[in-house]
Order: structure tokens, then sequence, then C-alpha cells
């Protein structure tokens, strides 16, 4: 019995064991602070790429809501607002699928475009 009291006593009076469970939580609360924050951004960047895959009306909505910072919170604004500059595109392939699938494949017969631009994305 006084073996044991003399170890628990001997290992209080060196202090590291208390020092080391006070640099151990703050380094599980920073951890667990990096692991909020970079579930936090994934989250963000996992609704941004939903409403850019939701089409045109979707982007131009939260466009729109993220210029509302009297109605939308500062984080909300701050994350949507990379709509404004920094949506992004897809290939002009993709636009033909799209309009093959609209208009069948002679829609070409239907519609027609003044210009061509340089497809950057192909």
């Amino acid at each position: 019995a006084n073996g044991d009291v003399g170890a628990k006593s001997g290992a209080m009076d060196d202090g590291k064991r208390g020092t080391e469970g006070i640099k151990s939580s703050s380094q599980k609360l920073s951890l667990l602070q990096r692991y909020h924050r970079s579930l936090t951004n994934r989250t963000w960047s996992y609704a941004l790429w939903a409403v850019e895959q939701a089409g045109p009306t979707y982007i131009k909505l939260v466009q729109w809501a993220s210029t509302r910072n009297d109605l939308f919170s500062p984080e909300f604004v701050g994350h949507f607002s990379k709509l404004q500059d920094e949506t992004r595109g897809h290939s002009w392939k993709d636009t033909e699928v799209a309009l093959e699938k609209a208009f069948g494949k002679d829609w070409r017969g239907i519609l027609s475009f003044d210009r061509v631009i340089k497809d950057e994305y192909e």
C-alpha cells in the first residue's frame, strides 16, 4: 500500500503529468478546431458545387442572394459571392449534348449563333 502512495505522489511531484494533461487538452482542442474549420470549408465547397450542378437558374438565384447581405449571413454572402466571378464553366460539347437532348439531332436547323467563341474547357 505504501509503495503505491509513493509512486502516485512521486508522479505528481515531478509536475509532468499535470502539464501533459493540459498540453494534451489544448492540442486536442486545436485539432478539433482545425477539423471543424476543414469540415465547414468542405461543406461550403459542396454547397457551391451543388448550386453549379443545379443549373443556371439556381446560379442566378444564389448570385442575387449573395448580394443581399441585409437578408443573408456574412458567411453565406462570403462563400456564395464566388458565383459572381468564379463560376465553373462547361465545354461546348456539354452544351451540344444538352441542345440535342432538348431539340433533337437537328437542333442546328432550329437554333443559330452569330459567332463561335473558342472553348477553353475542351
